[in-house]
């Protein structure tokens, strides 16, 4: 019984494959004038590398407030009826190890700190050391003072603002007496920029070289490492040069950039590494040896392209199909990690493909120039991946139980999932917002860094009526007699009533967070029992945690759309219905198993010393979607590249007209395996590498991040890709590659 005439016209891998498609009449193009297509990339390369540092100077802070945000609307509301607070409260710290508030010197500080604030424009100071009233802004050493900022504005604006003050405030005399500094939210959020900046730039600097020695051991020749080295590079000056074109209609920040970078660098040089491997054995296998046989040079470039190429870009848009998946929380943030990483994936997979061919079209066999002692081109480690292989799909069910079974016990810590936000103050130890801010935290209640706002309105909007206006005083009075509440102040303008609630935890503290949630809900229950009334919350306590409930409550939508996406793509690239949804289901437990992980490590605080950062208690809460939706989109990069060539064999045995199917699934899993398990290896150790470098990182959403995309993709390599693939192949068998539809099947065949 053959396996299947629908399958004998499909590409034999030992023979020159059938050179059809979009993809293989570009590829001939770029082949036909590859000096022309390297010239223009080299043109828009500069002009990209020349915006860069343009890019980073409008950097701005992580846009967190969701759509139609109530703090957002409480933010108008300030301006309308109670204008002299402003859209932000900052505070001015001011430190003297010398001296005490009422000395002369001190008091200088004070009135040139006052002077220069009113001299940027959009501030105002709305309480100072020595006014009437003021004596809490008085630490009990007499040593720290603080004075309050009003600043005005949208968050764009603040952040200029913000900026400006501080510049004013460094260029002050006298700072070796008594230093003084801005701290805030939006002061905070300036420096975490910077900080954030600082740590992209460390990690590519520890990554890369890294990367390049790994690509020089795999492949034996320095020339062949320097391409995927160069690509990915290539692809994110693209990005950045899209991205500069993008910041014109929308903001882009740090986090966005630094996830591009981190996302751009691991797919840009996993991309180019299997499409130069590729390359190689096909100039091997037509004995090419000199750049002077041009035609069949042309002719491995274009085999290379119609079969890994075409991998390359199905990888790439299963990873941004699973990106998308993101749009559909309501916030700023999400939409700028979407437009950033799917643009660095799209640029990682454009210079596969086009500038890529045409410079291997030009090398040739230089492509194995300057190689390395003892690593010569054709050696070749496969035979020991084949026998591995051949190991577990004899004992299959052991084999595939112990690999889901290690999933399953490292994804357990993920039942206790506990988010949070953590702003990077501790990041900030170099940082004037960050010694401010710890200075505060130190000597007096912690809750003065970013107060909780309440704004009470009749329910249409008007005034309070005597009724409502009485119940607001006595929630003020309620919010006073708190023990975890340090100040509350009033006041009243055109019959509305507005509240500051300085409470002693700090905001992205995990007490805090619960503590901001608890008052929210005693505020909503007060306006629901209150007949006209409305109580709004606002400042950034409110708003973390209007995007901290949104995030939470897109969880389960964003899996399901990224799951039911990533299978209807795989339907396509591997023309079969179980191998899809086998890759799904293994791909959902890898990634919880990463999670799982993550969270022991950063939410319980196992790798606190190993990686040099004190847990706050939880993840920061929107990592579990940002790490399950590019894990997953990354994960299938490995199950693309050796699915396709499992494929490759299948159908070649079926052009042979192979009578066992189950003798043939083997052969095709052994082989497949076994001739993409160096690349994959090499491939998944640089990914390890590139994100690994990302835990020396000062942040540490940053940490949190390249933590768990390190180790999902040494789990994918190692449990998924050695154990459970072999396993699953082996017990589906001939039902691998089938169809339901017989139509549906045959044009399937014939892409």
């Amino acid at each position: 019984m053959s396996l299947g005439a629908s399958e004998k016209t499909a590409a034999v891998p030992d023979a020159e494959p059938v050179r059809r498609g979009p993809l293989a009449g570009w590829t001939r193009r770029v082949t036909t004038h590859p000096r022309a297509v390297i010239a223009v990339w080299l043109v828009v390369l500069a002009l990209c590398g020349a915006g860069y540092p343009v890019l980073e100077s409008r950097l701005q802070a992580p846009d967190l407030t969701v759509d139609r945000a109530e703090s957002v609307a409480v933010q108008r509301l300030i301006a309308e009826h109670f204008p002299g607070l402003r859209a932000e409260q900052a505070l001015l710290v001011f430190d003297s190890g010398t001296t005490v508030v009422d000395t002369p010197d001190y008091r200088a500080q004070i009135e040139r700190a006052r002077h220069a604030v009113e001299s940027v424009g959009g501030a105002t100071v709305l309480a100072a050391p020595g006014d009437l009233g003021a004596r809490h802004l008085i630490s009990d050493d007499h040593r720290t003072a603080l004075a309050v900022v009003a600043i005005e504005g949208d968050q764009s604006h603040r952040v200029d603002v913000s900026g400006a003050l501080q510049d004013a405030l460094s260029a002050l005399p006298g700072r070796d007496v008594v230093r003084v500094d801005l701290t805030g939210y939006t002061a905070i959020q300036n420096d975490v920029i910077i900080a954030e900046q600082a740590d992209a730039r460390r990690a590519e600097s520890l990554g890369l070289p890294v990367a390049f020695v790994l690509l020089i051991l795999a492949l034996g020749a320095v020339c062949a490492a320097l391409l995927p080295i160069l690509m990915a590079v290539a692809g994110l000056l693209t990005c950045t040069g899209v991205l500069l074109v993008a910041g014109t209609v929308t903001s882009i920040d740090p986090l966005m950039l630094s996830i591009a970078t981190m996302i751009g660098l691991g797919v840009g040089i996993d991309y180019a590494l299997f499409v130069v491997s590729r390359f190689r054995e096909e100039l091997s296998a037509r004995g090419v040896t000199s750049r002077s046989d041009a035609d069949a040079i042309r002719a491995a470039v274009t085999t290379t392209m119609a079969t890994t190429g075409g991998m390359v870009l199905a990888s790439g848009s299963v990873v941004i199909v699973s990106l998308a998946a993101l749009l559909v929380v309501p916030a700023g943030v999400f939409r700028g990690i979407v437009l950033g990483v799917g643009v660095a994936v799209a640029t990682a997979m454009l210079a596969a493909v086009t500038l890529l061919p045409a410079i291997l079209t030009v090398l040739g066999p230089a492509v194995n120039r300057w190689q390395v002692r003892g690593r010569g081109v054709d050696s070749d480690n496969s035979a020991a991946a084949r026998r591995w292989t051949r190991r577990v799909m004899r004992r299959p069910v052991v084999f595939g139980l112990a690999a889901a079974s290690l999933l399953v016990v490292a994804a357990l810590p993920l039942t206790g999932l506990r988010t949070g936000f953590d702003l990077g103050i501790a990041s900030l130890t170099d940082y004037p917002s960050g010694v401010a801010a710890r200075t505060v935290a130190e000597k007096f209640p912690s809750g003065m860094l970013s107060p909780m706002e309440f704004v009470a309105t009749g329910s249409d909007g008007g005034p309070l009526n005597p009724g409502a206006a009485s119940v607001m005083q006595g929630f003020a009075d309620e919010l006073r007699a708190d023990p975890r509440v340090a100040v509350v102040s009033t006041q009243w303008s055109d019959g509305r009533a507005h509240l500051t609630v300085v409470t002693r935890t700090l905001i992205d503290s995990a007490a805090g967070s619960d503590l901001v949630a608890e008052l929210d809900t005693r505020a909503r229950s007060l306006a629901a029992s209150t007949p006209d009334l409305r109580v709004s919350a606002g400042g950034a306590p409110a708003g973390l945690l209007e995007i901290s409930d949104a995030i939470r409550g897109a969880y389960l939508l964003v899996v399901v759309i990224t799951v039911l996406c990533a299978l209807a793509l795989l339907l396509v690239v591997f023309r079969s219905l179980a191998v899809p949804v086998k890759a799904v289901a293994v791909n959902v437990l890898a990634t919880a198993a990463a999670l799982g992980i993550t969270v022991a490590v950063f939410q319980w605080g196992w790798g606190e010393t190993l990686f040099d950062f004190t847990s706050p208690g939880f993840v920061q809460v929107v990592m579990p979607l940002i790490v399950f939706v590019i894990l997953f989109g990354l994960s299938m990069d490995y199950e693309v590249f050796v699915i396709r060539r499992i494929r490759e064999n299948w159908d070649a045995a079926a052009a042979r007209g192979a009578t066992d199917p189950a003798e043939a699934n083997r052969d095709a899993v052994a082989d497949g395996i076994g001739a993409t398990a160096k690349p994959v290896a090499v491939a998944a150790a640089i990914m390890v590498v590139v994100f690994a470098s990302f835990l020396t990182a000062s942040t540490l959403e940053l940490k949190q991040l390249g933590f768990a995309l390190a180790v999902a993709v040494l789990l994918d390599v190692v449990v998924v890709r050695l154990v459970l693939v072999p396993a699953t192949l082996r017990l589906l068998g001939r039902w691998n590659w089938w169809l339901p539809a017989p139509r549906w099947r045959k044009r399937m065949s014939q892409r």
